[in-house]
C-alpha cells in the first residue's frame, strides 16, 4: 500500500480506535475517553461516505477522499 506521506488512511485510523477502545475499556482514563470519542466524531462525520453507505480507504489531511492509485 504505498500511500504518499500526506495521506490519512482508513486502516491506520481504525487500528488506533481500536487501541484507544482496549485502552479506554482497561484504564476508564477520561483523556482516553476524550480522545476516542473524537476519533468516533472523525469516522461517523468524515470517513463513512454517505451516498455509498461505506468508507474509502484514502484521505486528504482534511477528510477528503481521494481515489486509490
Amino acid at each position: 500500500m504505498n500511500a504518499p506521506p500526506d495521506v490519512k488512511l482508513y486502516r491506520t485510523h481504525m487500528h488506533i480506535l481500536e487501541a484507544f477502545t482496549t485502552y479506554y475499556e482497561l484504564t476508564r482514563d477520561e483523556t482516553a475517553r476524550s480522545r476516542l470519542v473524537e476519533l468516533i466524531f472523525v469516522q461517523s462525520s468524515a470517513m463513512v461516505r454517505k451516498p455509498l453507505g461505506a468508507c474509502t480507504d484514502w484521505y486528504r489531511r482534511d477528510w477528503t477522499p481521494l481515489r486509490q492509485r
